[in-house]
């Protein structure tokens, strides 16, 4: 063959040489080695990929091939050789651990059972669907407290509530079972989870952990902590108060409150706006007996520490706990007076009632409750009780100081300016005390030494006032609350809202808050930075109740509430049906709630209206054939001159209804001035736009779109006044 070729002279002889042979070599690139490196990898013939990475230059697929032959070696070896086989895993873990591979190193550690750092590898450098792989890590090496909040964090409630349980994890249990409360207030996803038996298991078991051994009767630490727990929302009733009374003096205080807190719960219920509202008529739901015995209890707790009883204590409750339970009385007591009154509170600590269901159910209800006499004295009796205990901790620093150091791990400032706010609420509430005489106090037993510098100078500001006035002192204290990163909140009639003009505070309108629930409101309102203190703000911007939005989006029109008013005036039958003026009354409410009542119609007035509502809705036991046939004498029965106000609600709305086919005449007129003005364009001067600004007032445009249209129709009428006069 070879000679074959050779004829055809295609075939060319050389010698065998070193010149030879440097020509015969192709050289490679570094993408030739690195695709050569991955395919040996992936056929797990790792030292040669390794080699062929490091031909390449590629330092991070050089020691990814490394730590897997390593990883390889250890498999293969570790029957034989335990010692040489534990050396390559833990060196291919350091490797991956360099290149980020933090789940391969983590699985070396697993297979070294060292769970603990392979735990800590899944929960600082993985991503959130190894958590549970953690929390399974932290429970092998027996970390359980890791475990627990590593399962908390991947939402493994379940595991995390049992882990906290069996390993008697009892306070870090109800710290998630708190924070899975005030997750479910905003996203009602995990409610179900609350009402499970993991969650009451952990309940009932932290009970037997916390015994006091002089008589095996509960800790006032855990006692604190309970409190704080139910004031969240238990849905267990009765079945967990029975459970604690076992392990409370059944004449005790904390043991009157907690079955009076249970009562108060448990004896209230939805209304058919969502709202919740007492079933009883007012002083018979349980806000009385459950305002006195948790200012009995707390009263008993002072008693206690003010004595120098508990240091002889192994739990006694923190000091922490029990401001947020002073601030929690307080919240009760001035709750009282917010629907023909104010009340004064912070931003956080209206905030953190409200994600508290029970609290913000107390708040609900006084909202939905006729005034009652006893009830305020007795929020009086609890606001002097809040200013004199204040007191009387704030002259004992040292001990807050040594209370807190035994009890807790933060520093004892943040206790004196939570005691020092608490005080300064009871006067802004209901006059109970002196402000400036509390300030003057204060100073003398130098407790603004040791406050926040710029908000000592702003509450010592007062004593150099001449004329010292409520007012004045409220303005300063709102003041004071913007330097420390706090706000000052105020809920109240719209009427009483008035008095609070100019002031550094956030305003919530009672009226907000029982037509769109307490948590929606104040969810919006935070939400917007922008705060209106004008009666039904976030209602009017919103523009719709909740249920109207889940009925089609759309909210009622001018047009369509005048046909239905029309419609209601001429059917003369209809108005002898409670039905009808039933339903009638629910589209005045939703009508005005969306543009804000007339300055005709009382507030109050508004109110029993919606309550006549309500108390009509709750004839839902009866067929709806029945109810049909209730008659409007049946309906006038339970509302006291109820035909009288009725007439004057439809005499205020035809009132309203001329005053607005009034407005838009005027406006239709202007308009066409103010066209003929600009066709003509007499060139008088460019800005004719800045008349035209008042122009909404003066006209009595109706609605809020309405103004922004005619704002736009001025605006673009005077660009082109503008470009006629310009030469």
């Amino acid at each position: 063959m070879f000679d074959f070729w050779n004829k055809l002279c295609l075939v060319e002889v050389r010698l065998l040489d070193s010149s030879f042979i440097e020509a015969m070599k192709t050289g490679s690139s570094t993408d030739d080695w690195r695709r050569r490196g991955t395919k040996l990898f992936n056929e797990g013939q790792f030292e040669m990929a390794t080699m062929c990475f490091e031909k390449a230059n590629d330092a991070y697929r050089e020691k990814w091939a490394r730590a897997g032959g390593l990883v390889a070696t250890a498999d293969s070896v570790m029957p034989k050789n335990l010692e040489l086989g534990q050396a390559s895993l833990q060196k291919a873990a350091e490797i991956y651990e360099s290149i980020g591979m933090h789940e391969k190193a983590a699985s070396c550690y697993i297979k070294l059972h060292d769970y603990k750092r392979a735990g800590m590898m899944y929960m600082q450098n993985c991503s959130t669907s190894r958590l549970e792989d953690a929390g399974d890590c932290f429970a092998m090496t027996e970390c359980w407290s890791e475990a627990a909040e590593a399962y908390f964090k991947a939402k493994c409630y379940t595991k995390c509530l049992c882990m906290c349980s069996k390993r008697k994890l009892f306070s870090l249990g109800l710290q998630f079972l708190e924070q899975l409360w005030e997750e479910a207030s905003v996203d009602e996803s995990n409610i179900g989870l609350l009402y499970s038996p993991a969650a009451y298991g952990l309940i009932v078991d932290s009970l037997d952990a916390h015994l006091r051994p002089s008589n095996k009767k509960l800790t006032h630490g855990h006692l604190g902590r309970m409190a704080i727990f139910l004031l969240h929302v238990v849905p267990w009733g009765a079945m967990l108060t029975s459970r604690l009374m076992q392990y409370l003096d059944s004449e005790s205080e904390w043991a009157n409150f907690f079955q009076s807190l249970d009562i108060f719960v448990h004896h209230s219920r939805y209304d058919f706006f969502g709202h919740i509202e007492s079933q009883h008529p007012s002083g018979l739901d349980g806000r009385y007996s459950l305002l006195l015995n948790l200012k009995l209890a707390l009263e008993s707790t002072f008693k206690f520490t003010l004595n120098a009883n508990w240091r002889a204590e192994p739990d006694y409750i923190s000091p922490m706990c029990c401001v947020d339970l002073i601030e929690c009385l307080g919240y009760f007591a001035s709750s009282c007076f917010v629907l023909h009154g104010c009340m004064f509170s912070t931003e956080s600590i209206f905030l953190k009632m409200v994600m508290r269901k029970n609290c913000s159910l107390y708040f609900q209800s006084c909202l939905m409750s006729t005034p009652d006499r006893e009830l305020e004295k007795m929020s009086i009796s609890v606001e002097r009780f809040i200013f004199e205990s204040a007191r009387s901790l704030l002259t004992k620093k040292h001990m807050i100081q040594e209370w807190v150091q035994k009890t807790s791990s933060t520093s004892h400032i943040p206790v004196l300016l939570r005691l020092v706010v608490a005080l300064y609420l009871v006067p802004l509430n209901l006059k109970v005390g002196d402000c400036y005489e509390a300030t003057r106090f204060l100073e003398m037993h130098k407790v603004f030494e040791d406050l926040p510098l710029e908000f000592s100078q702003k509450i010592l500001g007062a004593l150099q006032i001449r004329s010292w006035k409520l007012g004045k002192f409220r303005r300063l204290f709102a003041d004071a609350l913007e330097v420390i990163g706090e706000r000052m909140l105020v809920a109240g009639s719209p009427r009483a809202q008035a008095t609070c003009r100019g002031l550094n505070a956030i305003v919530i309108s009672s009226w907000d808050c029982m037509v769109n629930h307490v948590a929606r409101t104040v969810n919006s309102l935070f939400r917007d930075e922008s705060i209106e203190n004008n009666f039904l703000g976030k209602i009017q911007r919103k523009g719709l109740l909740p249920h109207e939005r889940n009925r089609g989006g759309n909210k009622i029109r001018d047009a369509e509430f005048w046909e239905k008013f029309e419609a209601f005036q001429a059917n003369k039958q209809g108005q002898k049906d409670a039905r009808a003026i039933v339903v009638f009354l629910r589209s005045v409410l939703s009508w005005l709630i969306q543009r804000g009542p007339p300055t005709k119609i009382d507030v109050d007035l508004l109110l029993e209206v919606r309550q006549v509502c309500n108390d009509f809705d709750k004839q839902s036991d009866d067929s709806a054939e029945k109810r049909a046939c209730v008659t409007a004498k049946d309906l006038y029965s339970t509302w006291k001159d109820g035909g009288k106000k009725l007439k004057k609600i439809i005499s205020v709305l035809r009132s309203e209804k001329a005053s607005m086919e009034e407005d838009r005449r005027n406006a239709a007129a202007a308009d066409v001035a103010v066209q003929s003005h600009t066709d003509g364009c007499s060139g008088s001067e460019p800005g004719t736009g800045a008349a035209e600004e008042d122009a909404p007032e003066a006209r009595g445009l109706s609605t809020p779109e309405d103004v922004e249209a005619h704002k736009q129709k001025s605006k673009k009428k005077s660009k082109k006044c503008r470009r006629h006069a310009l030469p």
